[in-house]
């Protein structure tokens, strides 16, 4: 069973390994939530741009470059990057992260795998990628990149290989949306940090609806390395609400339809890996569809 409760020590800021932890994923599970409610804590210091990716690459940068994200006097510093929990398209990020820190924390957040994969799928075609048909899906590459990664058994067994068990917490996407207040308590406790108020309603998310109504220049632009150092530079929060401004007045794009037979083949190939999840991690997650 993981073990949210381990401690740690404060390190000096002289030798100060970094990262102090680490969102690894997973990916359209509350990451863009969570990434706005830690901003929102002075003890906190994240990057601008909340997926760095820098440990997805073979042979990351040296340690000083890494360190440029962050305000080193802040108590933690860590980053949230659902890229680290797709082993079956970045490999080796465990190894990188334990290279660079071998004492980090880590935070998995997962919501229910089947409603994950059909999120992910969504968000796909609403950001312009090529996609196949829903009926299609399960027999592409997409498709089985999209299963792999809401495998969560999977994808923490390469993490657990790396780190202890009390070195991860996992966090349930259900619990975040509905009580955010207890799951940033669990979150600063793994941490060694005391609870704060936050103002909940000041975040941003970034739900299906959301991006059905961001204009396709946006979308286009966000994913140049124009538009990626534009977002690196911004200041923090100044890319969501120009996002918010350019999607003002605009029509949502139709969601595409999943047919339950597709909804069921992709509960069929989750069923046994949300069941070893389950005894990975001691949790019930009682509303999940497998």
């Amino acid at each position: 069973m993981v073990n949210n409760t381990l401690r740690q020590e404060k390190r000096t800021e002289t030798a100060r390994p970094l990262p102090d932890f680490v969102v690894i994923g997973a990916m359209r599970a509350g990451t863009t939530l969570l990434h706005e409610l830690l901003a929102e804590q002075t003890e906190f210091s994240l990057p601008k741009m909340k997926e760095t990716d820098f440990f997805v690459h073979e042979k990351p940068s040296a340690e000083t470059s890494y360190a440029r994200f962050f305000d080193l006097a802040a108590d933690r510093c860590g980053e949230i990057s659902p890229n680290y929990s797709k082993r079956d398209v970045f490999m080796g990020v465990p190894e990188q992260v334990r290279a660079a820190n071998p004492d980090a924390r880590l935070i998995y957040i997962v919501r229910d795998p089947v409603a994950r994969a059909i999120s992910q799928y969504t968000h796909s075609l609403l950001s312009g990628q090529d996609m196949p048909t829903p009926n299609d899906l399960l027999d592409s590459q997409p498709g089985a990149h999209i299963i792999n990664t809401s495998r969560y058994a999977w994808q923490l067994a390469a993490w657990l290989e790396q780190f202890s068990a009390g070195q991860m917490l996992i966090l349930d996407f259900d619990e975040l949306t509905r009580n955010p207040a207890e799951s940033l308590a669990r979150l600063n406790a793994h941490l060694d940090l005391p609870s704060r108020p936050m103002n909940v309603d000041a975040v941003q998310t970034n739900s299906s609806g959301q991006v059905a109504r961001v204009p396709d220049w946006w979308l286009k632009l966000r994913d140049t390395g124009l538009g990626q150092r534009l977002r690196s530079m911004a200041p923090r929060g100044l890319a969501g609400r120009a996002k918010a401004l350019a999607s003002r007045g605009q029509a949502q794009q139709a969601l595409p339809e999943i047919p339950t037979a597709v909804r069921n083949r992709i509960a069929d190939r989750l069923r046994d890996d949300a069941t070893e999840f389950r005894k990975l991690t001691g949790m019930a997650f009682a509303d999940w569809s497998v």
